[in-house]
């Protein structure tokens, strides 16, 4: 059984503090099987993950959250930052010409929803299911099935979106069949062979994420 967070934040984020080297060594003894490291606008922290993990048991899939007029949008397996443009759909094309998926980063948050989510459907890959930092967790989760159910295309993704180190891994996707690398994991994904697994982050998280971030 393979465990994997498909979005977490480095030092590399205004808003996170966990340094590369602690997250590699936490995912691992958590038991994840692959990570997605995917800061604020930044790849840096991502590609520095992937030259120094000498662990080929843990899966580095490098990758960005970047911020668009629509909302949040996770590129995964990427190894360069897209550039933006004023149309989502040429950012999308951007991501895809680079090699990665476009996933809409937790489309039903109350706080931070994806705008507009139908207009983009038909050309985004995937859309984040379960997304630990989200208030609204469960409904979350039940309303992204719902929009799946509408949109059989779309496939899904889950992950902590942890800014701290205490909160890496608390959302997962599940796999059963054997991953090697990245690519394996973006099959995996597209295939919807997964299942989400894990629980809404603690809301001390939150706190201790603002303390830790202003003391940076």
């Amino acid at each position: 059984m393979y465990k994997l967070d498909l979005h977490i934040h480095t030092c590399y984020s205004s808003d996170a503090v966990t340094r590369i080297e602690d997250l590699i060594k936490i995912a691992k003894k958590r038991g994840l099987s692959a990570i997605a490291i995917t800061d604020h606008m930044k790849i840096k922290g991502a590609l520095k993950a992937l030259a120094i993990n000498e662990d080929k048991s843990l899966i580095i899939i490098p990758g960005i959250e970047l911020h668009t007029h629509a909302g949040h949008l996770l590129a995964l397996n990427i190894r360069e930052k897209p550039r933006l443009y004023n149309s989502l759909s040429e950012v999308i094309e951007e991501i895809h010409n680079l090699g990665g998926i476009a996933v809409a980063a937790h489309p039903f948050d109350i706080i931070s929803p994806f705008k507009n989510l139908h207009r983009y459907a038909n050309i985004l890959d995937a859309l984040e299911a379960a997304n630990a930092k989200t208030l609204n967790y469960q409904s979350h989760i039940n309303s992204a099935f719902r929009y799946l159910e509408k949109y059989p295309s779309l496939a899904f993704t889950a992950g902590s979106d942890s800014h701290i180190p205490e909160t890496i891994g608390d959302v997962f996707l599940e796999v059963e069949e054997d991953i090697y690398n990245p690519d394996d994991v973006i099959t995996a994904i597209l295939s919807k062979r997964c299942r989400v697994r894990g629980s809404r982050s603690p809301l001390s998280a939150r706190i201790k994420k603002l303390v830790k971030t202003i003391f940076k």
